[in-house]
């Protein structure tokens, strides 16, 4: 297959497998880079002892360096996140209490009793994001309650 050959052109290029290390991989299902990447070194070396455990081991990171997601701290997904994020207020003392509003982008639910303003305070903030930020908003009224007309 397509996938096969191109798992097997980049491991072979790169010196990580030989072609009948290549081979012995797809004789146990192994075709595909993401088939590589979805065990460990260990367990792919279980399955096929023949190949020695460093081999598989280079030819795990060498897949995982050129086709695997590189992975990022909490603290750089938030960066990123804040960077493009920005603050939606609801006008009332809620805003003070969440920091500055909603944070846009995100999902939010507010509950408590009847009466005590979840419905302002959703307006308010949804109204904010629209006329002043010029966003896309999703009101969502579960209890079906909400008319435009009134």
């Amino acid at each position: 297959s397509e996938a096969w050959w191109a798992m097997a052109a980049l491991l072979l290029r790169d010196g990580c497998l030989s072609e009948q290390h290549v081979e012995e991989l797809a004789s146990c299902g192994i075709t595909t880079i993401a088939d590589l990447l979805a065990g460990t070194p260990e367990a792919i070396s279980v399955r096929k002892p023949s190949i020695p455990l460093d081999v598989v081991k280079s030819a795990h990171a060498r897949a995982a360096a050129v086709h695997a997601p590189q992975s990022r701290s909490c603290a750089e997904l938030w960066s990123d996140r804040m960077a493009t994020a920005c603050m939606v207020q609801t006008g009332t003392e809620l805003d003070e209490l969440l920091g500055g509003g909603f944070l846009s982008g995100e999902v939010s639910e507010l509950a408590g009793r009847s009466g005590v303003g979840k419905t302002r305070v959703c307006l308010a903030a949804c109204a904010t994001a629209a006329l002043t930020m010029g966003a896309p908003v999703l009101y969502i009224d579960t209890t079906n309650s909400f008319s435009a007309a009134s």
